[in-house]
């Protein structure tokens, strides 16, 4: 009889080759995760920069984009979530790709389409990226990335937006992405950490306030909603989930410091922006509603929700699509070059009721699944949770602003988010502690 030679080695055991090209494969996402994350900093609103070569960024992850929702694949500790994220991905591409169907109907250059569709065009691309990318990492890795694109997305918002409130008097460059929501994550998670870990990490804390500084001195009203928002959820997170008194009491001392440091600086350096802004709160206070219709940012966006209430009525369902322009509050003539508006309602202007109701459902859905994929995260678990929990109120406290999805940031935002929620733990890592 002849003996037929059996394999001793098990299917399942990758060969030297398989491993090989699995360890270029990871390599490759790492350098995607830094490219993308670079170019989302660097390349939009750069006026340095030519506008071929930020389109060319954007093809460039688009495409990577959907090679990486096709190759997100399975993993034990997330298989109930995968299959989810991937569908609420497709569907966010697939609205914004349907919505082209308005190019046929009317009068709207290819060109413009795109200029007004490109942060929904990133959003599930990044969000794809984001996700395979973080499979690669490790959350040591996402977590200092995260923080250093927040302290320098702080310092590209605080220097725009000074030399256009001080009236040049503050001449600083823009190199960059100037928008807030970009900084969002890095403060998310300094405050997660420190509220979280088992020791007193202040150094996380005082991240935190650095950035949350940085955008104070812009002299905006966001910013502090962001100080009021975060930190109440942060507290009410000590003191109802980890029963810890201490850790808000520190919060609050080096915070009051740190609000008096930023209003030295704002008078000496930054023309004293932030100093009136907080007299505008403390007014608010003090007369009520009076000190808001008295406001002429207030009043823009009563303009500009009345135009929104208008421009829809005029297609309820489906919307008048992307690729249209709106006025200007502060200008009396015809439309201006602008794609969007400072209401929430906007997105009602551009995909009706239908498309915005997906739109919605699938990125309340994104941040329950962050959620969820946050308790893979082992020891790191509880301060992931809390993480998106953090990054979902601020998202919401800011609707008064103008929908998301309109921020070029908020795809940055979603970016590092899926990423950190993805991201690997290593078994040893150092324990959360209740209480």
């Amino acid at each position: 009889m002849v003996m037929q030679r059996v394999a001793t080695r098990s299917p399942s055991w990758p060969t030297p080759r398989a491993q090989g090209r699995d360890l270029d494969g990871q390599e490759i996402w790492r350098w995607v995760f830094f490219g993308t994350l670079v170019g989302y900093l660097a390349v939009f609103q750069n006026p340095a920069l030519p506008a071929a070569l930020k389109l060319l960024f954007v093809l460039t992850l688009v495409a990577i984009g959907a090679v990486a929702w096709f190759s997100l694949g399975d993993e034990p500790a997330r298989l109930s979530i995968l299959p989810q994220l991937r569908a609420s991905i497709i569907t966010l591409a697939l609205v914004t790709y349907f919505s082209a169907f308005h190019l046929l109907a009317n009068d709207v250059p290819l060109t413009d389409w795109i200029r007004d569709g490109l942060n929904y065009l990133l959003i599930p691309a990044s969000i794809a990226v984001g996700a395979r990318a973080g499979k690669v990492l490790s959350h040591r890795v996402v977590v200092s990335l995260t923080i250093i694109s927040g302290v320098v997305a702080s310092f590209s918002f605080a220097s725009s937006w000074l030399s256009r409130r001080t009236g040049g008097s503050v001449e600083l460059p823009q190199f960059g992405l100037a928008s807030s929501y970009a900084a969002l994550p890095g403060i998310a998670i300094c405050l997660s950490i420190y509220f979280c870990s088992s020791r007193h990490r202040l150094v996380y804390l005082i991240l935190a306030y650095l950035q949350l500084g940085l955008l104070l001195l812009s002299g905006g009203r966001t910013p502090m909603l962001y100080v009021a928002v975060s930190l109440t959820v942060c507290i009410g997170f000590s003191l109802i989930w980890m029963r810890n008194v201490v850790r808000p009491v520190i919060a609050g001392l080096i915070g009051s410091g740190a609000l008096v440091a930023i209003l030295f600086i704002s008078d000496a350096v930054g023309g004293g922006v932030a100093s009136s802004r907080l007299g505008w709160f403390l007014d608010l206070f003090a007369v009520g509603s009076s000190a808001i219709t008295a406001d002429a940012s207030a009043n823009a966006r009563d303009t500009a929700t009345s135009w929104a209430i208008g421009l829809w009525d005029q297609n309820l369902v489906l919307g008048r699509g992307l690729g249209h322009t709106f006025p200007h509050h502060n200008v009396t003539a015809d439309s201006v070059d602008n794609f969007t508006l400072d209401t929430p309602i906007v997105v009602l202007v551009k995909f009706g009721i239908l498309g915005t109701l997906i739109i919605s459902i699938c990125l309340i859905r994104l941040h329950r699944l962050l959620y969820r994929s946050a308790t893979a995260l082992g020891p790191q678990a509880t301060a992931g949770r809390l993480f998106v929990v953090i990054c979902g109120s601020l998202t919401v406290a800011l609707l008064f602003n103008g929908f998301p999805a309109e921020n070029r940031g908020y795809a940055v935002m979603l970016f590092l988010m899926t990423a950190l929620c993805f991201s690997d733990v290593p078994p040893g890592s150092r324990q959360e502690k209740r209480g």
